[in-house]
């Protein structure tokens, strides 16, 4: 299988990841909190009065956490390329379809497996704490309570 428009598209959209996080990291190291409000000092202020201010810098903060998610996903399907197991997938070994590739260019498995990876995520209903917290029954204290 050919991957070269692919590379090419996936070098694209690297390209306009890098440019994204450097504007998200452009923005907030050029302006403290005081200086984006226009105030004079944090300290002297209700809390209610950054608060639009500190919301829209941690949208931004998490926008460029995904941002670099994004990134990682990307520069480790071209490194694979480079391996030469980019299309294979990871868990049965069997080749991802090119469809798959095309709509999802940082695919890691077939739609099969990914399915079942995603139907058992979808399964624990109960939070992981409970896997390691001992369960008590304490079904025999069924007592009424006046």
């Amino acid at each position: 299988m050919e991957f070269g428009r692919l590379k090419k598209r996936l070098h694209d959209e690297k390209k306009d990841l890098e440019g994204q996080l450097y504007q998200l990291w452009d923005e907030h190291t050029k302006q403290s909190l005081r200086e984006a409000t226009g105030e004079l000092s944090a300290y002297d202020q209700h809390p209610a009065d950054l608060a639009s201010e500190l919301m829209e810098r941690d949208t931004d903060f998490a926008l460029k956490e995904q941002k670099r998610i994004l990134l990682a996903e990307v520069e480790d399907a071209l490194a694979r390329m480079e391996a030469g197991t980019y299309g294979i997938c990871e868990q049965c070994g069997q080749v991802i379809p090119e469809d798959r590739l095309e709509a999802y260019p940082t695919a890691r498995n077939c739609v099969g497996c990914e399915e079942r990876s995603e139907s058992e995520e979808q399964e624990r209903i109960r939070p992981v704490e409970e896997e390691v917290i001992p369960f008590h029954d304490f079904s025999y204290w069924e007592t009424e309570i006046d």
